[in-house]
């Protein structure tokens, strides 16, 4: 599938699966936190010059509208993606407390521009500090992408339900393959799951620490 391709399969799939009942968010991403995995990328200021051997180095993610409300992340800051942040769109980046404060001290974050790769990204909103790798870690950089602008191939659907998530299963995976029945939907699981797996890491960590 091309780029605009998998776009427009990715609007399809939010808008079914908000359609299902007793879905109380629904959002895409490219990443989970908590997995033991990072996905970083060099991010800098307008008009900033890097030292020699300074990193610029950030924890980032491909993520659409609805994330935030999905993961319980609150935007304390200005506002979160909409469906309207797609490719046709200003390029636009949400970051959280530890990047904002890092490079905008004592000043508003919003509406500055930060530089990833060749693109300037205009700052729409600035997320509270979370999580990414461990559970108890110190807050670490992180900034999110709108996964309409800049998603990648691999696409992660996340719904929260106030029921049983491993219930809701099936009908998550019948609604993906009403849209399109060749596609492969696998590592259906609730999240907790994942977050499970991070802190039995980090006794592990721990442990041999000691």
């Amino acid at each position: 599938y091309s780029s605009t391709e998998i776009r427009q399969f990715e609007k399809k799939i939010l808008a079914r699966a908000r359609e299902l009942p007793g879905t109380t968010a629904v959002s895409l991403t490219d990443w989970l936190p908590l997995n033991l995995s990072r996905k970083t990328s060099d991010v800098w200021p307008e008009g900033y010059v890097p030292q020699p051997h300074e990193s610029g180095e950030v924890t980032r993610a491909d993520v659409s509208a609805g994330y935030f409300a999905t993961m319980k992340i609150p935007i304390v800051e200005g506002r979160a993606f909409t469906d309207a942040d797609d490719a046709r769109a200003l390029p636009v980046m949400i970051v959280d407390q530890t990047v904002a404060t890092h490079y905008f001290p004592g000043k508003d974050p919003l509406g500055r521009r930060l530089r990833m790769w060749n693109t300037l990204y205009t700052v729409i909103g600035v997320a509270k500090n979370s999580a990414h790798g461990r559970m108890g870690e110190k807050p670490e950089p992180m900034i999110y992408n709108s996964i309409l602008q800049e998603g990648g191939p691999e696409t992660i659907l996340q719904v929260r339900t106030p029921g049983d998530p491993a219930a809701a299963a099936p009908m998550v995976v019948e609604a993906i393959h009403q849209i399109n029945p060749r596609w492969l939907v696998y590592d259906v699981r609730p999240l907790r799951e994942t977050t499970e797996m991070a802190s039995t890491f980090a006794i592990m960590e721990s442990t041999f620490a000691s």
